[in-house]
């Protein structure tokens, strides 16, 4: 398979800090290599912004979703897989816009379900917010400045593996559309996943794969600060990677929120590559599907 990584390497609109350093230290890691031994052709763009005197980070962070999406685009009207090595998840929003098609879902694997609007976040943390932005529920008039953005609709996303939310993330859930995944059945023989999966893949032509690494179990990988317990194993989480693959064309693919300093024995260096591995693999005809769209 042709593959276009782009790299992002900026922590809340600051590049090289933090969960900013994870997508250089997973190329420095042999992450390129490793994709090239799998027979996949790979090229690498890393995603720069111009430095401001007085950086904002919510400034930032659209700037950045803005040269991505064009970035996206490029890569699939190449016909190339973009795979986005990003710091924050909020780069969601151009990964998305670069799709560019209204037909495309959206499975968000994380341990936090990213939910936060302006109005109910208590830490102001952007990141928070980022599946909330995907959906349209806030920073609308911003998110019109990314090339060809369009909200993906709360019945065409699967949230997975989420078990740290917000009271009001709760409350929003119990109201939205979203098919939410608990990580308990976060397992590709799950009946709960199965049924999501299903459902998903009749109703969209294509998916957007979101892995931020802190949806797997910090016992056996920690990627960042924000690591809670419970989740998957590398090779549960890689069974369900493959299980997707098998059910719906994969658009693209993003790894997110990898801080190397909570990771010195590089563990998430190795589940990164277990990860793509299963998640880029061609296991037959990966084409996108006509789809019956409004299921």
């Amino acid at each position: 398979m042709k593959v276009r990584i782009l790299v992002v390497p900026y922590d809340s609109g600051v590049r090289g800090v933090l969960q900013g350093r994870g997508p250089e230290h997973l190329l420095e890691c042999g992450l390129v290599s490793t994709l090239t031994r799998c027979g996949h052709s790979v090229a690498v763009e890393t995603i720069e912004i111009a430095a401001a005197s007085h950086p904002v980070e919510v400034g930032s962070m659209f700037q950045i979703n803005r040269v991505l999406a064009e970035r996206v685009q490029a890569a699939v009207s190449a016909g190339a897989l973009p795979v986005v090595l990003a710091g924050n998840c909020a780069t969601a929003l151009g990964t998305v816009a670069g799709l560019g098609s209204r037909e495309i879902g959206v499975i968000w694997l994380d341990s936090h379900a990213d939910l936060n609007t302006p109005e109910t976040t208590t830490s102001g943390f952007f990141d928070g917010m980022a599946l909330a932005m995907v959906t349209g529920r806030c920073w609308g008039a911003l998110a019109t400045s990314v090339p060809s953005f369009s909200p993906v609709p709360e019945r065409l996303v699967v949230l997975a593996g989420a078990r740290d939310l917000d009271p009001a993330e709760r409350a929003l859930l119990a109201t939205s559309a979203t098919t939410v995944v608990p990580a308990r059945a976060l397992r590709a023989d799950s009946v709960e996943l199965s049924a999501a999966l299903a459902t998903l893949a009749v109703r969209v032509s294509g998916v957007y794969l979101h892995l931020d690494l802190d949806v797997l179990n910090p016992m056996e990988v920690r990627a960042n600060r924000f690591a809670a317990p419970g989740g998957p194993t590398t090779t549960e989480l890689a069974a369900v990677l493959r299980s997707i693959g098998r059910q719906m064309h994969i658009a693209a693919v993003a790894v997110t929120a990898y801080d190397p300093s909570f990771d010195p024995q590089d563990k998430a260096v190795h589940a990164v590559e277990t990860l793509l591995e299963a998640a880029i693999e061609v296991p037959g005809d990966r084409s996108p599907r006509l789809t019956g769209h409004g299921t």
